[in-house]
Parts: C-alpha cells; sequence; structure tokens
C-alpha cells in the first residue's frame, strides 16, 4: 500500500494543477519511488536466497527469521512472474503455477522481433544509427500524413441520405454523467501498452479513488468546450514488422499507442456510437457493426467466386475485382471525414468532439524502444485509437453510396449468382474490398469512376501490386488483357486469400488449409513452450492452438484428414516436452476431449466443434433472416433445399414435449410474437399472458445450452454437438469434486489426473504397454502407482509423519481411492493451512521418486513431509496475497463509489423510467416496478406487477425492463430512456449480449428497441431509485400473500 500513499501525495501536491501536470508529477515520484525500494525483482530475490542460506545454516536457526525469509521470498517471487507477464503481453495465461520463465523468455522473443537493426529508405540505401532510422521514417509517414489540400465534395453531394435522427443526436451529445465516464475507465484493458505519458488503464482503475474526481471533471470539460489539450493527444507510434527481416517502412505495420486519457474520451464516444452503427451503415458492410460478422463476407465472396469459377460464358463474362488500399486508414484526409459526418446528418457538436479527437494529433516513433522524430499530419486516422475504426467505416459509406448509384443506374449491375439472390456488386470488410461486375468496357469504365471518385475525395489510394483480378471461367484471354490494362492490375486472382481464407477450393482441399496445421505447429514448437508447467500447456492448448482453426472452421467444413493432423499436433504438444524427443500419449485425445466432469481435460474435439461452429451460421440466419447472407442463403448453404421450416413445423417443435416442463402449465399456443408477418409460434401459460413467458420456455432451465435445440437441429438438418459423455464415466472418482475442484496448484491438479487415469510411468502401467517390470529402487518391491504413494515403506512413513486429521486407512487398493479419500486427510490447524495437505504430499512423494530413479538421489520421509508443508504453504500465501491485491484494489475503488453519483439528465424530450425487481426465491415469484418521468410520461400508468416461474433474480430485473419498453411501444414513445440498479443486465443491455437463462426475455427487448429513434439503458445506484423498489417489493408481497391464501 506504501505506492498508494506515494500517489495520492504525488496528485494532490498542487490542487490546482491540471491532470496532465499531475500525471507527471506522479511518474516522477513512482520512478523515484521505485528506485528508492529497488524493485528490481531479481536482486531481490538474490539478497532474500542469501539470507535463507544463511539462517538455514546457522547453529541456532531462528525460525522466525527464517518464516520472514520465506514469505518475503514469495513475494519477491510473486511481483518477478507479474513483471514479466505484463511485459511478454501474453494474455492467454495467468500467474499462478511460476510460469516465469516462459514470460521472461517470451518477453526477450519479442523484444528482438520488434526491435529495429537497420532500415532501408526510397532509394534503398540502409541506414543502422538510430537517428538515421528515427528520419527515415519521419520521412515516409510526414509524405503519408501529409493532405494532397485540393478535395472536391461536388461529386458526392446528395449521394448519402441524413440517416442521424435529432433523438440520436440528442442521446449522441449528452454530457457524460460520473458513471458513464467510470464505465469508459473500467472498459479498458489493464495491459494494454501505455501512451507517451506512461500510465496504462490499470493506474486509473486502481487509483481511481484518487484521480477520479480530476479525471471527470477534464473529461467534462472537454464535452463542454470541445477543445482537447494537444499534449493529451500526442501519440507513439509502434513499428510492428509484417514479414521476417523486414528492412523497408512498408513492411511495418504501424500501431498507434495513445494515451490512456485520451482513450477514456474516445471510448465514451465509441459506446455511444456503437448501437447506432446498424442502422447507419450500408448491409454490405461488415466489420465492427453488431449483429455482422465476418464469415457472411467469406462465404458470399466464396459462393461468388465458385460462381465465376463454374460459369460458362464466353460473351457475358464475369469478374471479382479485390483491391488493396495503401495504408488505408493513414490516408484518410481530414475534410473528407468532416463532409461524410456532416452528410450523415450528425449534429455540429458531434462533428466537432469527432474532429478535435482527429486533428489534435502529434506523432512519435518508438525506435528500439525509445521515442524518435515529430509528425504533426494533416490527414489520417490512427490504428490503435478505439474511435478509427468506426469513424472509417462511416467513411466507406461513400463508397457504398456509389456502388449502389451505379446499381440502380445499371451502370456497375453487379453479379447475381443464383435464381432469388440480390444482385451484389460490392463487398466490404473495413478496408477489405471486392468488387463484382461484368467484364463490358462500359462496367469496367464504371468501376474505375467509381474508384476514382472516392480516391480524390477520401485521400485512399488503390496498391495495384497488391489487387488482383478473378475472371470467369471462359473469358477469353483478349478480354482478359483490356480489362487488366483499363484497371492497371496484373494479377490474377482465385489461388490466394480473402479475408485470411482461401478464395477458393481446388481438388485437394486439405492442401489448401495445410497452412492451418503448419501455424499449429510452428507456434507449438517454439522454444519458449518448453518452460510452461504442465497446467500452462494446458491453457496454451486451450486459448491459443485449439483456437488457431476456429476462424476457417466457423465458415467451412474441414476434411476430416485435417482434422485428425491438428488433433496429432495438439496430442503432441500435450504429452512432449520438445519436439526433438517423443513421449508416450498415455490417455487418448478423444479421452482427453471428454468434459473435465466426465474424466477428460475440456479440450475440443475438432470435427465436432467444427460441426457446432456451423450450426451457429444457421442459427444466426434463422435469428437476423434480413441479414445479407439469409437473402442469399436458399441458393448459397442449401443448394435450393428449403432451409427454414415453415409455420407448422415450427408450432410442433415449440410445444413438442421436449420443450414442456410440465403440460400442465401450457394454455394455447399463440401465434405472431411481435409483428404480424413472424414466423415464430410461441408459449404462453395459463397463468400469466405476458410476453417474457414465451420463447424462454425453449430453452433449457438448467444450463440454458444449445442440447434444448438438439431436436429442432436433427430435423431440419442443421448440425449439433454429440454428447459423448454417456459411456465415459468413471465410477470410482467424482472428477469434479475429487480432483478439479480441489484447493491446490494447477499443476498438481493435473497431475492427481495423470494418477487417476493410470497415465504416469511406473512399472504397472509401462508393463501393460509392453515394457519390461521394474521394481522399486527403493524397497525392492514390484513397483506400481498404489506403492509409490502409499505401500512403500517410506511412502508409509510421509503419510505417518502428515499433520492431518487422519491418516489413509489399509484399505485402499488403488492410487485412485487414495485420490478419492483425500477429502478425509485434513491438515491440522497448527499447519496455518486453509487449503489441502494431501496433494502436494502425493506430488513430492513421485517428485522424490523421480530424483532417486534419475538423478540417485534419496529424500527422507521428514524431507518430503517438509517440503509438501512449504509447498503447501507457499501456494496458499500466494493465493492470498494476490486475493489480497485485488481486495485493495477493491476497496480502494470502491471509496470513490460510497457517495453514489446522481442519475444522468435527460432532455425533456425523452421519457425516463426508472425500474426495478424483488424477488422470492421460495415461491419463484417476482414484483416488478416502473416509474416513468419526463418526456410524455403523463399518457403512461407506472407499472407495478407480479410474475411467477422466475428462476432468478436477474430474471426478474429483465423481466421488469421487458414491461416497461413494452408499455413505451404500446403507447408510441419514441424515446426512452430505462433506468435500473442492475449494473449486470445493463452491460448486457449494453453490448447487446444474450444470455442464456434470458435467451426469450432479451429476444423481446431487442426487438422493441427496433420501435424507437432513441433508446438507452442506464445503471443508478439504489439510493436513487427507491420509489421503483418499493413499487416491485409492493406488487410482490401481494403476489406471496395471494399464493399462501389459495394454499
Amino acid at each position: 500500500m506504501e505506492v498508494t500513499q506515494v500517489v495520492e501525495d504525488a496528485w494532490n501536491s498542487s490542487p490546482l494543477a491540471t491532470v496532465i501536470a499531475k500525471l507527471n508529477s506522479c511518474r516522477r515520484r513512482i520512478i523515484q519511488w521505485a528506485k528508492e525500494q529497488q524493485e528490481q525483482s531479481n536482486l531481490t530475490i538474490k539478497r532474500n536466497q542469501e539470507s535463507l542460506d544463511t539462517a538455514l545454516s546457522s547453529s541456532t536457526p531462528d525460525t522466525t527469521l527464517i518464516e520472514s525469509l520465506n514469505t518475503a521470498l514469495l513475494r519477491a517471487y510473486i511481483a518477478e512472474e507479474q513483471f514479466w507477464q505484463q511485459r511478454s503481453r501474453i494474455q492467454w495465461l495467468k500467474q499462478g503455477d511460476r510460469n516465469t520463465g516462459f514470460f521472461h523468455a517470451a518477453t526477450r522473443t519479442r523484444r528482438i522481433i520488434n526491435s529495429i537493426p537497420v532500415i532501408e529508405d526510397s532509394q534503398g540505401g540502409a541506414h543502422y544509427e538510430e537517428s538515421e532510422i528515427a528520419r527515415v521514417i519521419s520521412n515516409y509517414f510526414t509524405q503519408i500524413f501529409t493532405s494532397n489540400g485540393n478535395s472536391s465534395f461536388t461529386q458526392i453531394q446528395g449521394l448519402i441520405t441524413r440517416k442521424v435522427t435529432p433523438e440520436m443526436n440528442i442521446m449522441l451529445t449528452a454530457i457524460p454523467s460520473d458513471s458513464e465516464i467510470r464505465e469508459a475507465v473500467q472498459s479498458i484493458n489493464g495491459n494494454k501498452a501505455p501512451g507517451p505519458d506512461g500510465f496504462s488503464a490499470t493506474f486509473y482503475q486502481a487509483y481511481w479513488h484518487i484521480v477520479g474526481a480530476d479525471v471527470i471533471r477534464d473529461v467534462r470539460e472537454f464535452f463542454t468546450t470541445g477543445h482537447l489539450h494537444p499534449q493529451q493527444n500526442e501519440t507513439h507510434i509502434r513499428l510492428i514488422p509484417k514479414v521476417t527481416g523486414a528492412r523497408s517502412v512498408a513492411e511495418y505495420r504501424p500501431i498507434a499507442l495513445c494515451n490512456t486519457h485520451y482513450k477514456i474520451i474516445a471510448k465514451i464516444l465509441t459506446r455511444r456510437l456503437k448501437p447506432l452503427l446498424p442502422l447507419l451503415i450500408s448491409n454490405t458492410q461488415s466489420a465492427f457493426v453488431s449483429g455482422r460478422a465476418i464469415a457472411d463476407n467469406v462465404l458470399i465472396t466464396h459462393e461468388t467466386l465458385h460462381y465465376l469459377r463454374t460459369s460458362e460464358a464466353k460473351k457475358r463474362c464475369s469478374m471479382a475485382v479485390k483491391t488493396d488500399m495503401s495504408k488505408a486508414y493513414y490516408r484518410i484526409e481530414w475534410r473528407f471525414v468532416r463532409e461524410v459526418l456532416g452528410m450523415l446528418g450528425f449534429d455540429a457538436v458531434w462533428i466537432g468532439w469527432i474532429m478535435s479527437c482527429i486533428d489534435t494529433v502529434t506523432y512519435s516513433f518508438l525506435i528500439n524502444g525509445s521515442p524518435q522524430g515529430s509528425v504533426s499530419p494533416s490527414r489520417g486516422l490512427r490504428q490503435g485509437d478505439p474511435l478509427s475504426p468506426y469513424i472509417f467505416i462511416l467513411c466507406t459509406e461513400v463508397l457504398s453510396a456509389l456502388c449502389a448509384k451505379g446499381q440502380a443506374n445499371g451502370s456497375l449491375p453487379g453479379i447475381r449468382v443464383a435464381r432469388g439472390c440480390p444482385s451484389i456488386n460490392h463487398l466490404l470488410f473495413a478496408d477489405d474490398t471486392m468488387f463484382f461486375c461484368k467484364t463490358k468496357p462500359s462496367c469496367v469504365s464504371a468501376l474505375m469512376d467509381i474508384l476514382s471518385i472516392y480516391e480524390a475525395v477520401s485521400g485512399q489510394k488503390i496498391n495495384p501490386q497488391k489487387s488482383a483480378i478473378t475472371f470467369s471461367a471462359r473469358t477469353p484471354p483478349a478480354v482478359r488483357t483490356r480489362v487488366k490494362e483499363t484497371m492497371e492490375i496484373s494479377l490474377e486472382g482465385g489461388i490466394g486469400k480473402y479475408l485470411g481464407l482461401p478464395e477458393q477450393f481446388g481438388r485437394r482441399k486439405r492442401d489448401i488449409f495445410a497452412s492451418i496445421l503448419d501455424r499449429i505447429k510452428q507456434k507449438s514448437h517454439i522454444w519458449t513452450a518448453r518452460f510452461l508447467s504442465g497446467a500452462g500447456k494446458q491453457v496454451m492448448l486451450k486459448s491459443v492452438l485449439d483456437a488457431m482453426p476456429c476462424y476457417a472452421m466457423s465458415c467451412f467444413k474441414l476434411p476430416l484428414s485435417l482434422c485428425k493432423q491438428i488433433q496429432s499436433a495438439l496430442t503432441r504438444f500435450w504429452w512432449d516436452a520438445n519436439p526433438e524427443k517423443k513421449k508416450m500419449c498415455w490417455v487418448s485425445w478423444d479421452t482427453m476431449a471428454l468434459p473435465k466432469y466426465a474424466g477428460g481435460l475440456g479440450f475440443r474435439d475438432i470435427e465436432t466443434f467444427n460441426d457446432a461452429l456451423l450450426a451457429k451460421i444457421c442459427w444466426r440466419l434463422i435469428k437476423d433472416p434480413q441479414s445479407l447472407l439469409a437473402q442469399c442463403q436458399p441458393q448459397l448453404l442449401m443448394a435450393g433445399r428449403v432451409f427454414l421450416p415453415d409455420e407448422r413445423y415450427l408450432e410442433r417443435v415449440w410445444v413438442g414435449q421436449w420443450a414442456m416442463a410440465n403440460q400442465s402449465e401450457f394454455g394455447e399456443t399463440h401465434g405472431s410474437l411481435l409483428r404480424p408477418h413472424a414466423n415464430l409460434l410461441v408459449l404462453q401459460t395459463k397463468q400469466s399472458s405476458h410476453l417474457w413467458l414465451k420463447t424462454s420456455y425453449a430453452l433449457s432451465r438448467t444450463n440454458g445450452d444449445w442440447r434444448s435445440l438438439d431436436d429442432f437441429f436433427l430435423r431440419y438438418g442443421l448440425c449439433m454437438t454429440i454428447d459423448k459423455t454417456s459411456t465415459a464415466t468413471d465410477d470410482q472418482v467424482h472428477w469434479l469434486k475429487d480432483i478439479w475442484n480441489v484447493k491446490t496448484s494447477p499443476k498438481v491438479k493435473d497431475f492427481l489426473w495423470r494418477v487417476a487415469k493410470r497415465a504416469i510411468p511406473v512399472s504397472s502401467n509401462l508393463e501393460r504397454r509392453g515394457f519390461p517390470s521394474f521394481n522399486c529402487k527403493k524397497c525392492g518391491a514390484h513397483e506400481d502407482d498404489l506403492h509409490v504413494f502409499l505401500t512403500c515403506p517410506t511412502a508409509e512413513e510421509v503419510w505417518s509423519m502428515v499433520p492431518t486429521v487422519q491418516r489413509p486407512p489399509n484399505s485402499i487398493s488403488s492410487a485412485t481411492e487414495l485420490i478419492k479419500l483425500g477429502k478425509n486427510l485434513v491438515p491440522l490447524p497448527p499447519t496455518g493451512l486453509n487449503s489441502p495437505l494431501w496433494p502436494w504430499v502425493i506430488w513430492n512423494l513421485w517428485k522424490a521418486r523421480n530424483k532417486l530413479v534419475f538423478e540417485n538421489r534419496v529424500f527422507t520421509a521428514q524431507e518430503i513431509v517438509l517440503k509438501s508443508i512449504k509447498d503447501a504453504k507457499e501456494w496458499n500465501d500466494a493465493q492470498h496475497e494476490n486475493k489480497t491485491q485485488s481486495l485493495s484494489t477493491l476497496a480502494s475503488s470502491a471509496s470513490s463509489t460510497r457517495s453514489p453519483c446522481p442519475p444522468p439528465i435527460f432532455p425533456p424530450a425523452i421519457l425516463v423510467c426508472k425500474v426495478d425487481a424483488a424477488w422470492d426465491v421460495k415461491t419463484r415469484c417476482c414484483g416488478v416496478g416502473g416509474i416513468f418521468s419526463g418526456g410524455s410520461s403523463q399518457h403512461l400508468s407506472n407499472v407495478s406487477e407480479a410474475h411467477s416461474h422466475v428462476s432468478s433474480a436477474l430474471m426478474a430485473e429483465a423481466i421488469a425492463v421487458h414491461q416497461v419498453v413494452a408499455q413505451a411501444v404500446y403507447s408510441n414513445v419514441r424515446s426512452l430512456a430505462v433506468l435500473s440498479d442492475s449494473l449486470s443486465l445493463i452491460k448486457l443491455l449494453k453490448t447487446r449480449r444474450d444470455q442464456p437463462e434470458l435467451f426469450g426475455i432479451m429476444f423481446d427487448i431487442y426487438h422493441f428497441m427496433t420501435f424507437f429513434d432513441v433508446i438507452s439503458f442506464n445503471f443508478i445506484s439504489r439510493n436513487f431509485n427507491v420509489e421503483a423498489d418499493l413499487v416491485a417489493k409492493s406488487a410482490l408481497t401481494r403476489s406471496v400473500m395471494n399464493l399462501n391464501n389459495e394454499g
């Protein structure tokens, strides 16, 4: 907590100073404090190790001193691991098993890869001095960041219709509340690289109780004045090599590192803009828009290219043009951004905020860790700025509008790949653009005109060396030559990649996807992986290697042979210590792919997971039939088969026995859920006629997963995952309770699983695999797992000395039974342990056995017991240390929220409703309350209702929101702000995420949202929601009393 005091003293040293000055003061004080404390953990560890060695070798050892030194050494180890983990940029692996070596190696490797030892200028001259490297880089980007200054927008005037309504502008231009600013701070990843001021988001999150008030005041000042201090918008550019051995600046990818203080402002703007994007962005743009997926572009493009490859046309030929925009983000003209925002209808205040974020930036370049050079741009967006992706796709609306105009007037009609499909002339995914048109001269000329206009107004520049044209199969050579010369693109496509996946498939699909297998092998063979513990390898396999084929599998069905090869590579990574030495695979992949509760490790079965990902596409098409992919769906996905079931089949699905918890609960089925043309039939109970009960009954109340829809998927030809656990359980051990839920180190749990699976190299297990038997090197008896852990004289002596309430009984017949009875081996109070000791005893018995076998080192029973207690205490203290750090951070943050911030203030035109719910766990009933104010509230009555069959408090809160939103819709309200004290629900609503338990309710709410011009969901403290709380509790009380009277 000492550093907290340092931050507080530095921050409050000059109360009238600006936030920039206070950050500079904090940085100086923290650097000084770190030097005084000698926080280099390797020095601390070395000093503590020497002191501990001296204390242990003393003739009169001081146990208190030894214990103190052990604790200090443990804290130093934890600090070192966290230090290297942060610098390694590894996001998928957390602390806990001392993976310090891995983190350190990853950091070193990353620094070597990202270093810039040499750079070539535009004439090909090589430069090695950092000052010269900085000069070449600065000159290169100065040219890119300089505006051409001659943009004329007459050719795009009137091209885009105004889509932003006055109600949207009211929401966008509101001054942010305290809670909105705090939520923006919490939403920033704390481990992301800091900007020039040196402070990551972790600093703001951990010390919000100190810095929060000043940050809120400064952020609000920006939204009030529209002025952003240039120092807050200083940006470092980090150059990441695109290829191995990069030499020219063009072979590096520039990533902007912005100050966290600026990111807070950008986050507020993006969180407001993001929900509006589906209404503003054309359906041909799939990037960064909620509800759209990259798979849509991949599948439509793949099918279109397949159409071209199989086309028999010789005269009316077609083509696909894949264009590459050179440094697309960094070439966008600022005048163009302002013009597009105005054309879309954004308020002048909002446009001013956006432009302040864009045009006050200055750049310096990180050359081998040191900032050098300076560029003041006059155009461009930053890659790394939270705001940039959304501004960029708004700008691409001009390109979409130009293409739509060409399609409307017939100059660029596009391609229709099958009857019933819409004609498509372009697809966008951020700056990746694919055009589809005929090869006749007029179409080529129209496409060139569109590209010329877009380049002129936006500043974009097509790179013809990286662009390509794919022609239909029978296009004559003369036509191909004419088109390529006209467009100045020499490459022909069809064999490359689009959005990272193959454009077309040939005869051998496996060879096309072989790069996936190569990348998995390359990643699994990196030398840093040898530093991982067993549990660390498990995390890497699940989080990194297992995820690498996911993108391809979410679009295409991988060949079975490739799935098996991927599975084999993952198996080898799991069992082998390094790629040069192939070890025995003790457990089959099919077993390891089972869930942990069924005796596996929870790894994915590649083929089954591929099916599940493809099933998600089908499910999304059902949920969003208006998407571009859904419009092309009958021909593109099912080759003419009927894909969506008609209404009479859906009726059987939704009212079938599999969906009913109790037949007597349900009355008649009802059609048309929310709109007359809906083809989804729903259920209602006899006790209630409210909409919230309708679709939720189609999902399992226990887990809410897709197995509830298996009958639906099977009946209509959709994919489903197979539950393979029916014959896999082992009655001898309860896998979750006896192993995975035990409070011990992950590496020890992994070892216990291997013991239970008889997957350790003792004599009895090796004999089953054809190896010769051998005896225990300690006592000469035949070796099996029970002997190592219990019946060997050394093991017996160990267990007799272990300070536990009970001893393992003599009747134990296997090591698995010993694990199962571990819960009875409770450590005695003098040990000071609040976690089991027995797993560490088994672990250290095995370590001692291996030391004897391979190094001929003998450990006594007393040493094994002491080592087990020491390891258990270290791990226990490490968890306490991490928990204490987390609790102290939470406590410090909580101090800033003890005085709850008032609810946000809304314009008079917006209807405001405070909602709350009260839930009774015994009766499963809830009461909901809604209090309307502002806007046209005089025409609406407040909500006070009771509902039954409610499974949780969160569901009760969701019902409350559902009811007030529904009442507003039925009353023709167009602008609504909902205020709730359920933070979990507000987060779900803001991010448009589904939760299985709330599926039907959230589905209805999301649909109701389409009836509003503007709707927002806001969190407020319970202190400001008392009235709605009283109404909800009153409704619940009446409901419970009625139930009691009926009983």
